[in-house]
């Protein structure tokens, strides 16, 4: 979501070489930590938070980009998502 989000509301200010870094980065982040948690937060207040300003900074995308106050819960069996300020997770991905 957060890939997609870049993606879509960053056209102008990202290269595509640059979109492409940050899903590949984030991609392998959240495989890796997902086996090694069980689990991959993924956070925003007013800028990108833990494992997303890891991968923000290593990729060069600035934290201006990043929606506000958006949460992710990522397994391989779901992902959840809070997407505003005090908002309740909605699954929008299941396992079947």
């Amino acid at each position: 979501m957060f890939a997609f989000m870049l993606a879509r509301n960053t056209s102008s200010e990202l290269s595509k070489q640059q979109i492409a870094n940050f899903k590949e980065d984030l991609s392998t982040t959240i495989e890796d930590d997902i086996k090694a948690k069980g689990y991959c937060e993924l956070s925003t207040d007013y800028a990108p938070e833990g494992t997303l300003a890891e991968v923000a900074e290593r990729t060069e995308i600035s934290n201006s980009v990043f929606p506000w106050k958006t949460n992710m819960e990522v397994t391989f069996d779901y992902v959840k998502v809070s997407d505003g300020y005090g908002k309740s997770y909605e699954t929008i991905y299941k396992k079947r």
